[in-house]
């Protein structure tokens, strides 16, 4: 005997129970499908409504790009005027000098050479 032989007649079998069971018509299944078919078909207030608020959005995004953009572009009636920079230089007072010097010296290691 082949040992494959009962592996088989156990496929043939589900097999064959399946296809019965199929060609058998299922009326609770056959209800629940046509109650979901019925519920895709009909048109939805919904979606229409969010593509007018789409493109309401669109529109206002538009409206102030254009704002933004647009005074930008337009030419300016006087050209500006230049700034002038300051030439003098700051004073500084000989007691910071001093104290730099004696930060910097502080600073310096004895043994550098």
């Amino acid at each position: 005997m082949n040992p494959s032989e009962p592996d088989d007649r156990l496929a043939r079998r589900v097999a064959d129970t399946l296809d019965r069971q199929a060609k058998q018509a299922d009326p609770e299944l056959d209800s629940r499908l046509e109650s979901v078919f019925q519920r895709t078909s009909r048109p939805s207030q919904p979606r229409q409504a969010a593509g007018w608020w789409a493109m309401g959005g669109l529109a206002l995004a538009a409206g102030l790009s254009a704002l933004l953009w647009l005074p930008a572009s337009l030419p300016t009636s006087a050209p500006p005027t230049p700034v002038q920079a300051q030439t003098t230089t700051p004073s500084v007072e000989p007691e910071f000098l001093e104290d730099m010097e004696l930060i910097a010296a502080l600073g310096e290691d004895p043994y550098e050479t």
